[in-house]
């Protein structure tokens, strides 16, 4: 200890009693083991990140740039499809695409300007009777047996191999871009949330993701337009509201590897027809939805 510091600790010792010199010291003490704490979980929080990577290059393996970036291509061909007026298309090509697999996503035009919003939506988009009916009025082969009632709403597998968006959201979650280095600096609750997406991931979603891709010959976008004074409940993703009153809707089929566009038209979707006084807003959606995609095969099949 120098002359300076015997100086310091007397200069302490004057300006402050016994109780005072042991609340400083304590003050002291408690600092240095939080900021050993501190630095101890900060190097954990890493061990954990480099983990997750870890991990997710194991889960990888196999994955290529056109797994890896679907999702993406979707949700910017849907901005693509909802803010542009160019004419319609109708490719004969639209027919064949139809007969293979695909992946789905229907959104409403306010959500369709932001990647973030469609993806949010994309996790309420449902293989609905719009999809259900296309699928029906494009099937080229006989119809397979069906455990349907008659003269019911069933379509029985219909869309079997028409994959939800969601469905890739879930199991691309670990390889979107950003995810690597969000793991290797998140901490604390970030890294558990990480770690859910690699455990829903390896669960099943990627392998499911993959096969949707590696199937998929066509890729159908649906966007609703919203009639001016629409009332939706706060938090929804408004397709349920809109689908009960007539509206335009701009659908789009895609190939399903180049992404180019094989139909495209804007149609006319209303249920005024069942609107009766009994009818629920349910059969109104699936009248409207049905009706809508009748319509789409007809145009594709050139009628």
């Amino acid at each position: 200890m120098t002359p300076d510091d015997d100086d310091t600790l007397r200069t302490i010792r004057r300006r402050f009693g016994t109780f005072e010199r042991f609340c400083i010291g304590a003050a002291v003490i408690i600092g240095t083991l939080s900021v050993g704490a501190s630095v101890q979980g900060a190097r954990k929080d890493a061990e954990h990140g480099q983990r997750l990577l870890e991990r997710q290059r194991e889960l990888g393996v196999g994955l290529d740039e056109r797994h890896v970036s679907f999702v993406e291509r979707v949700a910017s061909a849907t901005r693509e499809l909802a803010s542009s007026e160019a004419p319609d298309v109708a490719s004969p090509a639209a027919l064949t695409a139809l007969q293979g697999g695909g992946v789905y996503l229907r959104v409403i035009s306010s959500r369709a300007a932001d990647e973030r919003e469609i993806l949010r939506a994309s996790r309420e988009s449902s293989k609905d009777a719009f999809a259900s009916c296309l699928s029906l009025g494009v099937r080229e082969t006989a119809a397979e047996p069906s455990a349907c009632a008659p003269e019911s709403g069933c379509v029985g597998e219909a869309t079997a191999r028409l994959v939800n968006l969601r469905i890739l959201l879930a199991g691309f979650a670990p390889f979107r871009e950003g995810w690597q280095a969000s793991a290797a600096n998140a901490t604390g609750i970030e890294l558990a949330v990480l770690s859910s997406e690699l455990d829903v991931a390896a669960s099943g979603a990627l392998s499911r993701a993959r096969s949707a891709v590696d199937d998929a010959s066509f890729v159908l976008l649906a966007v609703d337009e919203v009639p001016q004074g629409t009332r939706m409940d706060k938090g929804e993703t408004g397709l349920a509201t809109v689908q009960t009153v007539p509206h335009d809707v701009k659908i789009a089929v895609l190939d399903g590897r180049t992404f180019a566009p094989l139909f495209r038209a804007k149609l006319r979707a209303d249920a005024v027809p069942a609107a009766s006084p009994g009818a629920t807003t349910s059969v109104l959606r699936q009248v409207q939805g049905c009706s809508l995609g009748l319509a789409v095969a007809e145009r594709v099949r050139g009628g």
